[in-house]
C-alpha cells in the first residue's frame, strides 16, 4: 500500500488536484522567503561587520588617549629642568635635588592613574630618580627602550619605543620615552614612563559589550598580546619569520615564554592590510565557528586592536525566524490543501451511498454484508476498511461465545488459534508462589474497602513485573499470587525467568511500602517460593465453565517453599534444587545451599536453596 504513493497515477482526482495547490502555493512562497532571508542576512553582516569596526576604532582610540596622556606627563618632566641631575656626575648630584625630581615623579605619578612607573636615566643607562625607589641605581643600558631611546635622539616627542613583560606591570607593559638634552642640546638621558597594562586591559574588556564578542591585542609581529583566553596569549598567529623570533627574543618581550603558532593563516594576512580598521571572516581554533574580525592599528604604539564575534550570533536568529515563518505557512497552505480536498472530493458521493446501504444491513443483523470495492482510491480504500471492520465484528462475535466460558486472558491468542484444547499437555515450568506476611495483623482497623484496595494495589504492583520476564498470572489466592514461567508459551529459561521476576516483585515492593510509609500504613512483607518441574498444563473444569493452569508437585513446593520463608532471616527467596542447578553461574545471583528440609504435605525432605541479588539495584 505505500508503494502507491510513489505512483500519482494512482492517487484519486481529489488528491492529485489538492498537491497540485499545495506545491504551487507553497513553492513561492519558498523561494522568495529563502531568497529575502538571504538578502537580510547580507544586510545584516554588512551593519555587524560596520559595528566591528566601529568597536575597534572605538577602542583604540581610547588606547591612544591614554598613551597621549602619559607622552604630556613625560613632557612635564622634561618642563621641570630635571636635565641638569642628568648632566651631573654622581657625585656632585645633590640628595635636595635628588630628592625634589624624585617628588615630582611621585606627584605626576599619582596625577595620572595611567602611569605605573616614572623615571629619570641618565645617558649611561643608569637610573637616577624614580618614584620607585627600588628602581634607583639600576642600569637599564641593555634593555631595548633605552637602546631606542638612544637611537631617536632627534626627535622632540615621546614616543612608545618597547613593549612586552616587565617586572614594573602585570602582564604586558608600554613603556614611553622622552630623549632629555642639556643647553648645548646634547643627549644626557631620558624621561622614562611605564604604562599601566590594566588600562590598555580595561579599554580591551570594555570592547566586551556582550558576551559573544572577543577583543584581543596584536603587536606587530603577529603575536597575540593580550586575550581573555590565558592560554592563546604569546602565540602568534602563525609562525615567526627568524629575524622576528630573534628581535622578540632579544627584547625579552614576553619573558621567557616561548612564542608557538596559532596557524591562522587568515588574520595573519589581514595584518598584511593598509592601514586603519579592516575585517574578514576566518574560521576560529578555538570555538571552531566562522568569526568576522574587525582590527585597528594604533599609530601610537606598535599595536592592533582586534575584535571578533561568530558569524552565527547573527545568522542563527534569522534562520530560527526563517523556519518559524515557513513553518507556519506550511501549516496554513497544508490546511488550505485540506478544504481543497473535501471540497474535490464530493464526486465520491455514489460509492459512500452504497457503503451506507451495506452499513443499515448490518444495523438489520446481516453479518454477511460486505461492500464492494469500487475504486483504488480513497473511497475504496474506506470500503476495504469497512469489509475488514464485518470481518473483526464476526470474529469477536466468535471469541464471546468461546471466552463465557474461559476466564483465562493471558491464553486467549493460543486457544483461539486451536493450540489449546481440553485436557492437558507435559510441560517443564517454573512456578513463583508470593503472599503477604503477617496479612491479618496488616488489615487490623482496616475498613473491608481498605482492604481491597490495599489488596489490589499490591496484586497490581506485583502482576506488572512479571510479564516482562515470561511470567503467566495464573490465580490470586486471597493474598497470594500464583505465576507461571514456561506456560502456555514457551519459555527457554523459565527457572531464570523466575527468579528474575522475584527479584523484580522485591524491587517493586521497596516503592510500594515508600508510598505505604508515606500514608502512615504499615509496610508489607511478601514471602517469595520458587519450583521448577514437569507438570500437566491446560484448559481444566467442565463443558461450560473451564480455566487454563497447571497440575504437579511442583505448585505445592513452591507455596511450601514460601511458607517456610518465615523461618530464616531476611525472609529470603527460596527454590528447590531443580531452579538452583537452573541458575547456576548467572552473573549476579548469589545461589546459598540450605540443605534438607522437611515440608508439609511431603513425606521425604528436599534440598532448599536461597538466591540473593548480588549486583547493585
Amino acid at each position: 500500500m505505500p508503494a502507491k504513493i510513489l505512483y500519482p497515477s494512482s492517487w484519486s482526482i481529489s488528491g492529485k488536484l489538492a498537491f497540485a495547490f499545495f506545491f504551487a502555493a507553497l513553492v513561492p512562497i519558498f523561494l522568495t522567503a529563502y531568497y529575502g532571508m538571504g538578502e537580510t542576512l547580507s544586510r545584516v553582516s554588512v551593519n555587524e561587520r560596520q559595528g566591528l569596526t566601529e568597536l575597534a576604532d572605538v577602542t583604540a582610540i581610547r588606547v591612544e588617549q591614554s598613551l597621549i596622556g602619559v607622552g604630556r606627563t613625560l613632557k612635564l618632566v622634561d618642563q621641570a629642568s630635571t636635565e641638569a641631575l642628568l648632566v651631573q656626575s654622581s657625585a656632585k648630584r645633590s640628595p635636595a635635588a635628588i630628592a625634589e625630581a624624585q617628588e615630582l615623579l611621585v606627584r605626576l605619578v599619582a596625577s595620572n592613574e595611567d602611569v605605573q612607573s616614572l623615571r629619570l636615566v641618565d645617558a649611561a643607562g643608569r637610573v637616577v630618580v624614580s618614584n620607585m625607589q627600588d628602581d634607583i641605581g639600576l642600569d637599564v643600558s641593555a634593555q631595548a627602550f633605552f637602546q631606542r631611546s638612544v637611537m631617536a635622539a632627534s626627535s622632540n616627542v615621546p614616543i612608545v619605543i618597547s613593549f612586552g613583560t616587565a617586572s614594573q606591570t602585570d602582564g604586558l607593559g608600554l613603556t614611553l620615552s622622552q630623549p632629555m638634552r642639556d643647553a648645548k642640546n646634547a643627549l644626557v638621558g631620558a624621561a622614562v614612563a611605564t604604562v599601566k597594562f590594566s588600562t590598555i586591559e580595561a579599554a580591551l574588556s570594555s570592547a566586551r559589550t556582550r558576551p559573544s564578542l572577543t577583543p584581543f591585542l596584536l603587536d606587530n609581529d603577529g603575536v597575540i598580546a593580550w586575550h581573555p583566553l590565558s592560554a592563546l596569549r604569546y602565540k602568534s598567529l602563525m609562525p615567526l619569520r627568524p629575524e622576528a623570533a630573534a628581535r622578540v627574543a632579544n627584547e625579552g618581550r614576553y619573558g621567557q615564554v616561548t612564542v608557538a603558532s596559532l596557524g591562522m593563516a587568515d588574520l595573519q594576512r589581514m595584518m598584511g592590510d593598509p592601514a586603519g580598521a579592516v575585517q574578514r571572516s576566518y574560521r576560529s581554533p578555538v570555538s571552531g565557528e566562522t568569526e568576522v574580525v574587525a582590527m585597528t592599528a594604533l599609530t601610537a604604539a606598535p599595536l592592533i586592536i582586534a575584535v571578533s564575534e561568530p558569524k552565527s550570533r547573527w545568522e542563527v536568529p534569522l534562520r530560527e525566524v526563517f523556519a518559524s515563518v515557513f513553518g507556519k505557512v506550511l501549516m496554513v497552505t497544508f490546511i488550505a490543501a485540506g478544504v481543497a480536498f473535501m471540497l474535490l472530493s464530493r464526486d465520491v458521493i455514489g460509492p459512500i451511498r452504497q457503503l451506507t446501504r451495506a452499513a443499515e444491513a448490518v444495523k438489520d443483523g446481516k453479518l454477511d454484508v460486505r461492500a464492494r470495492v469500487l475504486n483504488d482510491d480513497e473511497v475504496g480504500d474506506l470500503a476495504k476498511t469497512f469489509n475488514g471492520m464485518m470481518d473483526e465484528i464476526v470474529e469477536r462475535q466468535h471469541e464471546r461465545d468461546v471466552f463465557g466460558r474461559a476466564v483465562s486472558p493471558e491464553v486467549r491468542e493460543k486457544l483461539l488459534d486451536g493450540q489449546i484444547e481440553l485436557g492437558g499437555e507435559n510441560r517443564r515450568v517454573s512456578v513463583l508462589f508470593s503472599d503477604i506476611r503477617s496479612f491479618t495483623t496488616i488489615c487490623e482497623g482496616m475498613t473491608p474497602q481498605q482492604v481491597v484496595e490495599m489488596l489490589n494495589e499490591f496484586l497490581t504492583e506485583m502482576t506488572s513485573v512479571v510479564a516482562a520476564y515470561g511470567g503467566h498470572v495464573n490465580n490470586f489466592l486471597g493474598d497470594a499470587i500464583i505465576v507461571v514461567f514456561g506456560a502456555p508459551g514457551d519459555h527457554e529459561d523459565c527457572a531464570w525467568g523466575a527468579v528474575q521476576a522475584a527479584f523484580a516483585m522485591r524491587r517493586r515492593l521497596e516503592s510500594l511500602n515508600e508510598r505505604q510509609r508515606a500514608r502512615g500504613d504499615l509496610e508489607i512483607v511478601s514471602g517469595i517460593g520458587i519450583g521448577t518441574g514437569n507438570v500437566v498444563a491446560g484448559q481444566m473444569g467442565s463443558l461450560e465453565r473451564f480455566i487454563y493452569t497447571v497440575v504437579g508437585d511442583v505448585v505445592n513446593v513452591a507455596a511450601r517453599l514460601e511458607t517456610m520463608t518465615k523461618k530464616f532471616e531476611g525472609n529470603p527467596i527460596l527454590v528447590n534444587s531443580e531452579t538452583a542447578k537452573a541458575i547456576e553461574g548467572r552473573e549476579g545471583v548469589e545461589v546459598t545451599a540450605i540443605g534438607k528440609q522437611a515440608l508439609k504435605g511431603k513425606a521425604q525432605e528436599i534440598d532448599v536453596y536461597r538466591v540473593d541479588w548480588a549486583l547493585p539495584a
